[in-house]
């Protein structure tokens, strides 16, 4: 997460998005106060931050509890922080086709084992049972902690209740033009993408990611991930998305 109250704008992270990767473009443009959640250590090592930048946890008390946003906290727990104020903000976040972010999140999270080193057949059957499992939303999302992260819908980064916030989508699958717009949008220069992108080698599927569903997961993430399909236009057999990505508020 990347909070600029110099430039107003609050940048929110879905998994599986090459979210790092724009982390790490937007954080030149910040100046003193602004704020940015820690990414993986060899990962911060490449950020570039001007003087005044702060970069870490950024911890708050919420109901009197404490709390702490990270990188991938939503856009409910930055309002609990900082205040309603931060929906006058631009909101900024990211998109990618459902279906293969579900693939792209099951090769993550299962990315310590072989899973690598077994045939598709045991891949797609392990595939199956971990979208089964994790892929709703339940009641039990906030006991799982960080895992609930592991739920298809990104939605609720960005949205408060049904309500979809967010301003501007970069589209994984127009990483670049999506970035370099967004510079206009800000009233800035083009942004430019690193010349390295982050934690793109941890998926090796050598088949195309339609490959891995059968109906019932197919449907799965078609019924989860709704608000993204309709707002981005994302189809199973056409990856680009046909919306975006810009998104004006209701």
């Amino acid at each position: 997460m990347i909070v600029s109250h110099s430039q107003r704008f609050l940048f929110l992270k879905p998994r599986k998005t090459a979210g790092t990767t724009v982390e790490v473009a937007l954080s030149p443009l910040l100046g003193p106060g602004d704020r940015a959640t820690l990414i993986e250590p060899e990962e911060e090592s490449l950020r570039q931050v001007n003087p005044g930048v702060i970069v870490g946890q950024i911890r708050y008390r919420h109901h009197l509890l404490p709390r702490r946003l990270r990188d991938h906290s939503t856009l409910s727990s930055a309002v609990a922080c900082f205040g309603p104020g931060i929906l006058d903000y631009r909101l900024i976040s990211m998109s990618r086709n459902p279906w293969d972010r579900a693939v792209s999140q099951f090769f993550w999270s299962m990315r310590h084992g072989d899973l690598r080193e077994q045939d598709f057949d045991q891949q797609r059957a392990a595939f199956r049972a971990y979208t089964l499992k994790w892929a709703p939303r339940t009641w039990l999302d906030p006991l799982y902690g960080r895992k609930r992260q592991r739920t298809a819908s990104a939605a609720g980064m960005y949205s408060l209740g049904r309500r979809v916030m967010a301003d501007y989508f970069i589209r994984f699958e127009c990483l670049a033009q999506d970035l370099h717009d967004l510079g206009g949008f800000l009233g800035m220069p083009p942004i430019a993408l690193p010349e390295k992108r982050f934690k793109s080698t941890q998926r090796k599927a050598s088949r195309p990611w339609q490959d891995f569903f059968d109906a019932d997961t197919r449907d799965l993430i078609a019924r989860e991930c709704a608000t993204e399909i309709a707002l981005l236009g994302y189809g199973f057999d056409d990856p680009m998305p046909k919306g975006g990505p810009l998104h004006q508020r209701d």
